[in-house]
């Protein structure tokens, strides 16, 4: 049954994910507003709202494709982060703290496909546990 998504420490991180991309953005050249500013932006709000939506899902299976979506927007935002230092844009030490923020969320959202994924088991094999 969906609960509220703020309880989730999942959607807290991604906030904060989101909210650390969009700051060091602010310092990225202008003439990348339209591209690699726009794609970190929409990738690291994709993170959070995947999660919130698949909250409001009934169905264990449905709930998991939008934790995948999040997964895959992590990801996305991590390769951006590492192109972004390739190009300058980041130092060392920015790039990897954003990036070990990413591999904390893409860990996170493994977790909790993993336990989806034995409770979509379980349901369809008619095994219940709490």
């Amino acid at each position: 049954m969906p609960f509220d998504f703020r309880q989730l420490d999942i959607w807290n991180e991604g906030i904060k994910f989101c909210k650390a991309i969009y700051e060091i953005v602010k310092t990225f050249p202008q003439f990348e507003e339209k591209n690699m500013v726009s794609q970190l932006r929409r990738a690291s709000v994709s993170i959070s709202t995947n999660v919130a939506e698949g909250c409001g899902k009934f169905a264990v299976r449905d709930e998991m494709s939008y934790y995948r979506i999040a997964q895959g927007s992590t990801k996305e935002c991590m390769s951006l982060i590492l192109l972004s230092k390739e190009l300058g844009y980041l130092d060392e030490e920015t790039c990897k703290r954003l990036y070990e923020h990413g591999e904390y969320i893409s860990k996170m959202l493994t977790m909790i496909l993993r336990k989806k994924a034995e409770k979509y088991r379980n349901i369809r094999n008619g095994v219940f546990r709490k």
